[in-house]
């Protein structure tokens, strides 16, 4: 599919400069709510300051991703979103996959899981968008998510110092998740179109999902990739880069325009000594 991207960047700036006629509204309880660019309501944690700052200032999380994937999906398709946090992503696709398509957003923390389905409710989206309150792994069972004060963004499986509280949530691989809930819904859940940012545990969740990623035709996944946390963790960064060749995906580097730029393989050493992080999309 040929993508005009002068004409969505035209089409977003338009509309980024006409949110700001349009200011988010407090509800009490902490609790914002937003009319969004790209035309669907969300409700935001007001006691966050890293997603709900941004998306109040730009009308938009993550301008490069959300281009990609409002450019990237089509009517009937089907969006997992790993790490779905307020749902800026989830709401977005589900918005472009209309009825007849799928969106399942994977949250663990139960407050943001809350605003969703207030979100959810307010966009008419029962149909198509399903939330579930667990993180995802290479295990399941129960686990213990930290969480810091004011970055609702950050909050982690990894130990850090910055950790304030912790909250108990289920975890499961994502094919046994999707296959739960194909039987719940009734209809089998197949996606298209992965995102999955979970602050540095994209490897753990990675393991729970490439047999499902091995055993299908196409599909295309969107991760942030961060060299420097893997690093801490004492892993084989070049072979996790390595894992996905090995499995057929083709690599590329997003940029904040939802612009793609290939990436050789051959070149995995110097990525896994980077000292930012990157947004990669896979496909194959």
């Amino acid at each position: 599919m040929k993508i005009d991207r002068a004409r969505i960047v035209g089409k977003i700036n338009f509309l980024i400069n006409r949110i700001r006629d349009r200011p988010p509204v407090y509800l009490g309880d902490d609790t914002l709510l937003l009319y969004t660019p790209y035309g669907f309501y969300i409700y935001l944690d007001g006691r966050d300051d890293s997603l709900t700052p941004h998306i109040i200032n730009n009308g938009v999380w993550e301008a490069g991703i959300s281009r990609y994937i409002d450019a990237s999906l089509n009517p009937g398709d089907t969006f997992v979103d790993i790490g779905a946090n307020n749902g800026f992503h989830s709401l977005l696709a589900a918005k472009r996959v209309g009825p007849g398509g799928c969106v399942v957003a994977f949250e663990p923390q139960a407050r943001l899981c809350t605003l969703m389905q207030r979100s959810l409710r307010a966009n008419v989206m029962a149909d198509r968008l399903f939330i579930q309150r667990q993180a995802l792994g290479d295990t399941t069972g129960m686990v213990q998510l930290g969480k810091m004060a004011y970055m609702s963004g950050s909050a982690s499986l990894l130990s850090n110092q910055q950790i304030v509280e912790h909250e108990e949530v289920p975890i499961d691989r994502l094919d046994s998740a999707l296959a739960q809930l194909s039987h719940a819904i009734g209809r089998k859940v197949v996606p298209n179109l992965v995102k999955m940012d979970a602050e540095g545990v994209e490897y753990r969740i990675w393991c729970g999902m490439r047999d499902m990623v091995r055993d299908l035709r196409h599909i295309r996944i969107v991760t942030e990739f961060s060299p420097i946390s893997y690093r801490h963790q004492g892993m084989d960064v070049v072979g996790f880069l390595h894992e996905f060749h090995d499995h057929g995906l083709r690599i590329q580097i997003i940029n904040r325009k939802g612009e793609l730029r290939d990436f050789d393989i051959r070149h995995a050493e110097m990525l896994a000594q980077a000292e930012r992080q990157f947004d990669l999309v896979l496909s194959k």
